[in-house]
């Protein structure tokens, strides 16, 4: 049974930290895939950590706050801020300025945010509550912290760790590796670097001097945008939610795939991709799905060990309503398959030399 908690918090005073020692003063070129439209905006990371004996004589809080000027040092550039260039381009300045960071303490346990209407699962109704708000305009992408991180302890002994990162400085598996080596220094702040040293090398996706559309982008095509079944006000009315696939649920999709060969993310990209199109798109309109695609081991030329800028494309499946609806689900997977084939490298270039 679900149940909703209120809790208080206690909030101390934010403050900026700064690499723990000195760092270049430059600035950094953004690829156009971090500078796109669509990525100038914050995204949100909550770990939740049960009460540990480490933690009893150790004040989490005080541990990350170390930990975070040491890997700083690693990762000055998040330190900075973005600033506007020409044309509209935004460049980092590496100016030190520092990240913001905040302790709080809530009157709650673990086990009752378990108990939270929810659980500890996406969306979750707390997380505000655990983040960083406006502070010193960190909502803003320009000119603001690239950073902001909360440690609420709990009564329990357990602690959560909530942080926001503007996208343009990073993507989901950049942040991974900023944390990862966050963690490092937590364990040891003796230690002289990170396991994973970080590399920028955005400027190895600068367009071309004389740009080349090297490959088709149907996902910034406007002229073939489907045709919707609701409204702008009904649209409003859609509600975030989680779904989770058991797996005799997965086995049951890839059944329909003619075996369990075929890739998880196919089979329940494809059901889903069904079930909206059947919800929300006219039959005979064209319906799109979009979805991410990781291409830093991929990408031509290689990006370099270590980076963490954006480097996730999104290739798009396109098909007739009606089709995708008359058609077994194997049908709607392979055209998802086909699109996860050709994006690769060429999309990257494709990208990064036609945008501008």
């Amino acid at each position: 049974m679900t149940r909703e908690f209120n809790f208080h918090e206690h909030v101390s005073q934010p403050e900026l930290v700064r690499p723990e020692t000195s760092t270049p003063r430059e600035f950094k070129y953004l690829s156009n895939i971090d500078d796109q439209i669509g990525l100038r905006n914050h995204i949100p990371f909550v770990h939740f950590y049960p009460p540990s004996k480490d933690f009893c004589v150790r004040d989490p809080a005080a541990l990350i706050k170390q930990a975070l000027a040491k890997v700083l040092v690693y990762y000055y550039p998040v330190a900075g801020r973005l600033r506007s260039s020409e044309k509209g381009k935004l460049v980092v300045d590496c100016c030190d300025e520092g990240v913001i960071f905040r302790e709080a303490k809530a009157d709650i346990t673990m086990a009752e945010l378990r108990r939270i209407n929810g659980g500890l699962k996406p969306p979750f109704p707390m997380l505000d509550q655990l983040l960083v708000d406006d502070i010193w305009g960190s909502y803003l992408i320009t000119d603001a912290p690239l950073l902001r991180i909360q440690v609420t302890r709990l009564a329990c002994g357990g602690f959560i760790l909530a942080y926001t990162f503007n996208h343009c400085i990073c993507d989901a598996y950049g942040a991974y590796q900023f944390i990862t080596a966050l963690s490092e220094f937590c364990l040891n702040l003796n230690l002289i670097a990170p396991s994973n040293l970080p590399s920028w090398g955005r400027e190895i996706l600068k367009p071309r001097t004389s740009p080349i559309i090297s490959y088709p982008h149907p996902e910034y095509d406007i002229s073939n945008h489907p045709t919707l079944a609701y409204t702008e006000t009904d649209f409003k009315l859609l509600a975030q939610t989680s779904i989770f696939f058991s797996n005799a649920d997965i086995s049951l999709l890839k059944n329909q795939l003619n075996g369990h060969r075929n890739p998880t993310f196919d089979a329940v990209a494809s059901c889903l991709w069904k079930a909206r199109t059947r919800t929300l798109i006219k039959p005979n309109a064209i319906t799109r799905l979009l979805f991410p695609i990781d291409t830093r081991f991929r990408c031509k030329p290689s990006l370099p060990k270590g980076y963490y800028g954006s480097a996730v494309v999104f290739p798009c499946a396109i098909a007739k309503a009606n089709e995708l609806m008359g058609k077994p689900l194997h049908y709607t997977a392979s055209l998802i398959s086909e699109v996860k084939k050709n994006g690769d490298g060429r999309r990257v270039s494709g990208f990064g030399f036609g945008f501008h």
